[in-house]
């Protein structure tokens, strides 16, 4: 058994064409570190569903998890974390795609320094109640029902998330050790807006990290691992080219594929209007956890 699990959620609902996706980039780019495989199958209610996926996969050696199509992608993680015995463990989400040789063996490098807790391929600064705070704040043109909806959302969604900036790893592709993740994981989550709390909340896996005093990382192609406040200018989520991404899925796919305009604002949301002038207090915000 390797000290390291690649586990890769394949769902149903995303397409077997995702994890013909995944497996041309595992095979294309090899991770640079010795590891066992293990493929969580959720979401396939009848077992003849699976005869063409297991053909996929044939040629990979790997252990298999079955599962339901209940609780998003944290039950999905949290099943594997409780079942599999490796020391680390990498999440991949069904639309990840490898971009680099050596993606495992950076993500790893990072993951076992020493103050360290996750290490992931992207993160960002997005805060959902700053979001809609702007909304409000450009609303007058907006119906009334809609300005009050937005007012009530406000305290809402301060409770629930950080202004910005709110730095977070994103869940698509990170890696973490199994003792950690069955500290800080939950079971699963009951609706896509609790999902969105565990990413990005105040009570989220990332800010669970930190309150033990450890370091959240996004690694790139470079081999660099970058602190919260360099992720804007780290070349890797939402920004210019994403020329230092190891590990794409279907935003940052989306992103490239978008038009200028689009691009930008997607930006916008990850990072900020202005990102020159926010950097520096950021930075000083993001130091000082606030």
């Amino acid at each position: 058994m390797s000290e390291v699990a690649v586990v890769y959620l394949a769902r149903a609902r995303s397409g077997r064409e995702s994890l013909q996706r995944f497996l041309r980039s595992y095979e294309r780019h090899a991770g640079g570190l010795g590891h066992d495989l293990a493929v969580v199958f959720k979401g396939f209610s009848q077992e003849a569903d699976l005869a063409e996926w297991r053909a996929d996969l044939a040629r990979f050696p790997h252990q298999e998890l079955r599962m339901s199509d209940f609780g998003f992608d944290v039950r999905a993680y949290s099943l594997a974390a409780q079942r599999l015995p490796h020391r680390y463990l990498c999440f991949l989400n069904s639309f990840s795609e490898a971009l680099a040789p050596d993606w495992l063996r950076i993500l790893h490098r990072w993951g076992v320094e020493p103050g360290v807790g996750a290490v992931g391929c992207t993160g960002a600064w997005t805060s959902i109640f700053s979001i809609v705070e702007h909304e409000l704040a450009a609303a007058a043109a907006l119906p009334p029902l809609r300005r009050l909806l937005l007012r009530i959302k406000i305290p809402i969604n301060r409770r629930a998330y950080a202004p910005f900036p709110n730095p977070h790893l994103r869940s698509n592709a990170f890696l973490i050790s199994r003792e950690l993740m069955n500290r800080v994981w939950p079971g699963f989550v009951v609706s896509k807006r609790t999902a969105y709390h565990w990413e990005s909340g105040r009570k989220g896996f990332t800010r669970r990290i930190q309150g033990l005093n450890l370091r959240v990382l996004v690694a790139g192609k470079d081999g660099r691992a970058y602190p919260p406040d360099e992720w804007s200018r780290s070349g890797t989520f939402l920004q210019g080219r994403q020329e230092n991404l190891l590990v794409a899925d279907n935003q940052t796919r989306g992103y490239d594929q978008a038009d200028a305009a689009k691009r930008r604002l997607l930006s916008v949301y990850a990072w900020g209007a202005d990102l020159t002038s926010v950097r520096e207090k950021s930075r000083k915000q993001v130091s000082a956890g606030e």
